[in-house]
Parts: structure tokens; sequence; C-alpha cells
């Protein structure tokens, strides 16, 4: 490997192969004679590669390792890619209390201070890169410093003039401070007597014990451990400023602003709030890390620039099944970009302690955001991609050079206890199972579509809308099988090759890119709209003569009759094999996508088999549960069913069926389906319209 960014890609650099590269760009010829120290020792004029870099330090600077890889047959590199370290020295303790050898005391002196020098020679280093060891002054006689004498014994001691562990740096007097020669408190820029009205210090240089630097980003159990970062606040600053747990803040620095979920918490101290870093991670394209980078845009206005995100992370196809089962969205928050630099005056180390103002963000209610569009959703929580740009009384707000607006961190959904966004998506599932039932293509043609337009991942999407049609089903049969509209014998015929594409489909689906799958929910919602928007003529009239008792399914045939305008009307099943074809493609559009196939199905009977539209529609929503089942099944298998959603959904489309059902024998088929198909089209285009 040349370059690690070919397995990482991006402007991230290493620190050596910055210096490698930076180099050769102000030397590109050599001659000013600064790249050749940066060439590859066998090879003189070429740049020097990492495995260069690494092979030279392990071959030369590494005691006991070269011979150590040749008895194995290996370079010094190649033993440490197999092995990933090698033990130079045991039992390594405090060098300051290791005793000086005989051999190295000659012409011994001793100062006032104990400090001991010696004529004889330094010896060969035995265990280079282990410790710094300093450069002490000699005596006035040129002897080389040795230890210290400590109670008779001569110790290595400290690498200091004294050879003892010192308070007094002499550095620092001669550099012109002589009032920090001695350890002493500094006031810092956000030390409380610095401070404006209304500023609190804000901690950005802790983390959480398990993520550190960007490569620890590449391991999937510390991602799913730990991939957020809120704002740590204490109680009384949370009351003082109206904010809870979960709650949008607005962070403004010196330089610009960045939104976060709060965390309130008496693990950090009043008046002092706190954001770990390691987190935040993004990129501008679709290239790059995918289970801990969001994907943003970096805009730039003159001096003004904007990190927004776009999307978070969500599952995905991979040779690593898990990929497919993520089911965190957000990343945090990249708060650097808005931090000034404020450098210590002696050593020039920067302090990333920023004076910030916390306030509640403007952005308020679980569906609202700057520019009207949708808002991403983690695990079924709306986060907003930033605060509105005018304030909730319509006050214009005041720009900053600097904005990061960025999905907030995840409360806990662990527990039971339904947030109010759980609650706007039990309504919407309520509702469109309602409307599916009674127009008897399945609520969730309506459902998947909107949640994907809020920024649900199609693939958590998906089983929900399939676990929507199951209980949907379940909740109407009663209702339907009362007023014997169903046809047992049809439904499980079709059902056949529904459920096989649903199966085959929902195994797919992990393979196919979001893109994909949401331009076909928005050609399964254009499907249903035109389908289900037609009027269709009276095919099956009532037969003079039939009684109430012809009413149901005919034994040992795929015939029956309904009843209709007071009088019974038969029907019988036509064109079976091409019906059976179009179920199948609707079983796999179902499992694919979660939108349970009954926008298909249900005209394919009634346009395709001539079944008469009620007893399609009520046979349709009794046969989606089934093929619900076997989709399902695949996708929690896949581990893609979020339950804390889940149960929102169910609780929802329960009720939501029932209503349906119960609407379905009162209401005209034609004129739901009109409406349907109406909601379809907007979803359709608004889904599109915003990818």
């Amino acid at each position: 490997m040349a370059d690690s960014r070919e397995v990482n890609p991006g402007e991230v650099w290493e620190e050596n192969e910055f210096w490698i590269e930076l180099s050769w760009r102000i030397d590109p010829d050599g001659s000013l004679g600064i790249r050749r120290f940066y060439e590859a020792p066998d090879r003189p004029g070429e740049k020097m590669t990492v495995d260069d870099y690494y092979g030279w330090i392990f071959a030369n600077s590494v005691p006991g390792l070269p011979e150590k890889a040749a008895a194995e047959g290996l370079t010094p590199l190649q033993y440490m890619r197999r092995y990933g370290a090698y033990e130079v020295r045991r039992g390594v303790g405090p060098l300051h209390e290791v005793e000086v050898p005989d051999d190295e005391l000659e012409d011994v002196a001793v100062d006032e201070f104990g400090r001991v020098y010696t004529r004889a020679p330094l010896p060969p280093d035995p265990y280079p890169n282990l410790a710094p060891t300093g450069a002490p002054e000699p005596d006035p006689e040129g002897r080389r410093p040795v230890g210290v004498m400590v109670d008779g014994k001569v110790l290595r001691g400290w690498p200091t003039p004294s050879g003892r562990l010192e308070f007094y740096s002499r550095t620092l007097v001669e550099w012109g401070w002589p009032e920090y020669a001695i350890p002493t408190y500094i006031e810092s820029h956000i030390h409380p007597s610095r401070l404006e009205e209304g500023q609190m210090p804000l901690i950005s240089t802790f983390r959480l014990p398990v993520q550190i630097h960007t490569r620890s980003a590449n391991a999937k159990w510390l991602d799913e451990i730990a991939h957020t970062n809120p704002l740590w606040i204490h109680p009384q600053d949370a009351a003082r400023l109206g904010i809870a747990t979960g709650d949008l803040v607005r962070v403004e620095t010196e330089l610009g602003h960045f939104v976060v979920k709060a965390w309130v918490t008496e693990g950090i101290r009043p008046g002092v709030v706190a954001c770990s870093h390691h987190m935040g991670r993004w990129r501008l394209s679709e290239n790059g890390q995918r289970q801990a980078m969001a994907l943003v845009d970096l805009d730039r206005d003159g001096t003004r620039w904007t990190l927004r995100r776009r999307k978070g992370v969500e599952p995905y196809p991979s040779t690593d099944p898990d990929t497919a089962r993520i089911w965190w969205s957000d990343v945090g928050i990249h708060q650097n970009l808005t931090f000034g630099v404020h450098p210590d005056p002696i050593s020039g180390q920067h302090c990333w302690h920023q004076a910030v103002r916390v306030r509640e963000s403007r952005t308020r209610g679980p569906l609202r955001r700057r520019d009207g569009g949708h808002l991403p959703f983690e695990r079924g929580v709306p986060t907003v991609a930033g605060d509105d740009p005018v304030g909730a009384r319509g006050v214009p707000r005041r720009d900053p050079a600097a904005t990061l607006d960025n999905a907030a961190p995840q409360t806990d959904r662990t527990g039971l206890a339904p947030t109010p966004v759980t609650w706007v998506v039990a309504i919407v599932a309520a509702t469109t199972a309602a409307f599916g039932v009674t127009g008897g293509i399945g609520g969730a043609v309506l459902m998947v579509p909107i949640l994907v337009f809020l920024g649900v991942p199609p693939l958590q999407a998906g089983p929900l809308g399939l676990l929507m049609v199951v209980a949907g089903s379940v909740a109407a049969a009663p209702r339907q099988l009362e007023a014997r509209l169903v046809n047992h014998r049809l439904g499980i015929t079709v059902e056949l090759a529904a459920g096989s594409g649903a199966v085959a489909g929902a195994l797919a689906s992990v393979a196919l890119s979001e893109q994909v799958v949401i331009w076909m929910l928005a050609l399964a919602a254009l499907i249903a709209a035109g389908l289900g928007g037609r009027s269709r003529p009276l095919r099956n009239p009532p037969v003079p003569g039939l009684t109430a008792d012809a009413v149901g399914e005919r034994i040992g045939a795929l015939a029956g009759a309904y009843p209709l305008d007071g009088g019974v009307a038969p029907y019988r099943v036509r064109r079976l094999p091409l019906g059976l074809g179009l179920m199948t493609v609707a079983g796999f559009l179902a499992g694919a996508t979660g939108t349970s196939g009954g926008f298909l199905k249900s005209p394919v009977m009634s346009e395709v088999m001539t079944v008469p539209v009620k007893v399609a529609a009520a046979t349709t929503t009794f046969t989606v549960g089934l093929t619900g089942v076997a989709a399902l099944g695949v996708a929690i298998a896949q581990g893609r069913l979020v339950f804390p959603d889940a149960s929102a959904v169910l609780v929802g489309s329960l009720v939501g069926g029932w209503l349906g059902a119960h609407f379905q024998t009162r209401l005209s088929p034609a004129l739901v389906r009109r409406v349907l198909a109406g909601l379809l089209v907007v979803v359709a285009v608004a889904l599109v319209a915003t990818r």
C-alpha cells in the first residue's frame, strides 16, 4: 500500500503521509535538498511510501525485531503485520530508579544537588525509543551527567539539570517568562471572570470511552455502542433554559453555531456544557465509510461556510450481513468547524475549550424543518437538519460565519414509553390503514412512501409497512368474513404465487440501493393511483331468483356470489394463469418495498380475473396478511424491524384496519379509490422531488 487513503477515501491524512507529500510539493525536483529526506531508502529519486516508512523503522529502530522476524522467514514489516506487536523488554519500571552499573562510573564527581557526573563514554543504548532521555549539560570538567545520588546509590534519575524532578523551569526564565518558571494557575479565555453575560464554557475535549479518532469508526460494534454526541447539560441549567433531554439546542460560538440534541444529566458540572469529540464524521459523496459518516453538503458564500446534513447512515448491502442491520441514522455533530483558535501564548498549543451561548433551538414540533422539506428519522424520531431561519415569532436571527446543521443525538428508545413522534407514526398508520382497507389496496402503499419521505431508511420502513399490512388484515378479517365477501379458495390460490414473490422480494431488498427502492415506491404509488382511480363498469349484475343462501363460495370451483343492491350477483374467475403471474410480481414488489402489493392484487382480481370489486377488495385484504407474513419473516431474520417503532405501527394498524372494515360496506368503493389515487400521486411526486 502506497497511501492509506487507498482504503480510507477522502482528505484524511496520516501525519507521516502529510509530511512526505508536503516535502515533495515544496521541493518537486529535489533542488532544495528537502525531498531527499523523504525518498524511498532503496529507490533513490522515488517518493517514500507508507510501507517504506514503517519498514525502515521496524528494521532499524526496534531491537531484536529483525532477528525475530528472520527466524520466521519474514521481514520486520511482515512480522508486525502478522502479529501486530513485538515485546522489546520485560519488566520495564520507573527508569529514574534504575541503578547505574559500575562500568559507567569512572572518575565520578558529585555536585551540591547530588547530580553525578562520569568520564566513562556513553554506551550504546540497547533500548532506544523507549523513553525520552534529555541532554543535561556536562560539568565544568567535561564529565557527562550519568545519574543522581540517592541514599548512597547512583540512580539514573530524571533527564533534568539536577537529575531530580524539578518544579522550576530555567528555560522559561531564559525565554522571558519568569513568572511562569514555577507551576501556577493561568486564567484562560473561559475563566468565569472573562465570560460575558449568558456565556458558558463548552468542554469539547472529553470523549465517550468507546470511540477514538477516526479509525475506530471502522469497528462496527463500537459504532453501534456510541455513534452520536449529545450536549451534556446539568439539570439546573436545563431548567433555566427550558430544555429537556432530547430537545434541540443551538450552541453559539464566536465563529458560528451548531444544532445538537440535549442530554440532561448530573454527570456535568452546573454552568458547564460538554460535547464529546471523535463524533460527527461526515463525507461529501456516497463514497467513504458508511456506518459512521453522514452525507453532507458543504457550501461557501464568501467567508461564510455552511455544513448541512443531507442524510445520516442507513442499512446497506455488503459482504458483511451486519451492514443491512444498521438501525441508527444519527452520527452526531462535527462541532470543530465552529471553534476559534485559542493558542497558549507560551507553548502554542491549542485550547479547545470554548465560551458559548446555549439556547433552545427555534425549531419546534416533530415535523418542521427550515426548508419545509422532510425530516430525517432516527429510529422513528425525527431529527432536524437545522433550526428555523427566523425565530418562533418571526424575528430574524443573526447569521454567524459558520453554521453546522446536523441531525442531533438520539434519546433512549429502548423503553416502552412512546414519544410524541411515536404518536404521530401511530396516527399516520391508523389513517392509512383505514383508507387502505376501505379501498382494498392495503394502507402500506401510502404509509411506506410517507415514512421514506420523512426520512426513514427504506430498509427500515419496508418491514413497518409489512407489519401494518399483517395487522390491518387481521383487524379487518372478522367483519369481512361476517359479510361473506372473502373468497378463500381464490385467496389461497393466488397467495401461492404472491407469497413466493414476496419472499424473493424481501431477500432482494438488501441488495438494492436506496434510490432504486425509492423509485420503486414512487412507481408503486403511481400504479396504485392509476389502477385505483379508474371507474369500473358493473360486470356481475344481480340475478333474479337468487336468494341469500347462494351468497358465498361455490364448492369445487373458483366462483361464488355476493350481495349487491338487495340482490345476489354471481361471478367466476377467468384468465387464472395470467392472474397468477401478475400476483407473483405484486408479491415481489410487496417484499421489496413493504407495500403489501394489495394495490396490484385487487385490480388484478377485478380487471384481469373479472372478480367483483368488493369481493376482490375483501379477498385482497385477507391475502395481503399472508403475503406480509412471508416477507416480514425474512425482514426480521435480516434484523431490519425496529421494534419500538413497530409497536406504534401495530397499534395504529389494528385501529385503522377495524375502522376501514367498518366503512368498507358503507362507502362507495369508487369514491374511496379516487381519493386514494389523488393522495398516492401527491406522495409519489413529493417522494421523487425531494430525492
